[in-house]
């Protein structure tokens, strides 16, 4: 009846204890089924960065229980000393979690630009097609003119004029959008190359105080402990 209680008391305390740890960097270290050096290996050789989930309170000897799961599912229980675990992630996952940060900035920088080009391209028919529109002005003014100097009626004179000047008003209002279109392209342009020096500058920065301060720790750190 003791050992029943004692065995209740054990499965509550160590769900109470779970959370995860990870073999420190550059280690293949042994499982072992009981928290001694001379205990069977249950398995020769966990690589660095393994997870591993905490199951009861440090040994008197500096072992610690743990359960990790392999990669065909099965679950594996035993104990490794302490002194080559660690609470966070290595250096080498943590270095990959940035890389997959930048990789996905970068895409959406290659997206952004796209979409960049395509305004620009936007821009650069507006600018286009206002320059015709300018072209089509002053052809509108030479034609003016030159009914103003050939006509001899001023009736068929005048409403002449009042066509010509008319179609020269729609031509500038017309130009006058376009110019307002290209603007709002520029300014479009403007922010998104903005945001993409800043996506940038940004991840470079992060990348670079993350390197510097694991070289920093690392020269103050020990290795096997």
């Amino acid at each position: 009846m003791k050992q029943l209680v004692g065995l209740i008391c054990l499965v509550f305390s160590t769900a109470g204890l779970a959370e995860t740890l990870y073999i420190r960097d550059t280690l293949y270290l042994p499982l072992r089924a009981e928290p001694l050096d001379a205990s069977e290996l249950i398995r020769k050789g966990l690589k660095s960065g393994t997870p591993l989930e905490r199951l009861g309170e440090l040994t008197d000897n500096g072992y610690r229980r743990v359960r990790f799961e392999e990669d065909n599912g099965n679950v594996v229980e035993g104990y490794i000393h302490d002194q080559y675990l660690v609470d966070q992630p290595i250096a080498r996952t943590q270095l990959e979690t940035l890389r997959a940060s930048l990789d996905a900035a970068t895409q959406a920088a290659n997206v952004a630009r796209a979409a960049l080009g395509e305004a620009t391209e936007i821009r650069n028919a507006a600018l286009a097609e206002a320059a015709a529109s300018q072209e089509q002005l002053r052809l509108a003014n030479d034609e003016i003119n030159r009914i103003t100097a050939l006509s001899v009626d001023a009736i068929d004179l005048a409403a002449a004029l009042e066509t010509e000047q008319q179609r020269t008003r729609e031509q500038t209002a017309a130009i006058q959008a376009l110019k307002a279109q290209q603007r709002a392209l520029s300014q479009d342009v403007e922010q998104r190359w903005f945001l993409i020096g800043g996506a940038v500058v940004f991840s470079g920065a992060l990348i670079g105080f993350w390197a510097s301060r694991r070289i920093y720790h690392r020269g103050f750190s020990g290795g096997w402990g």
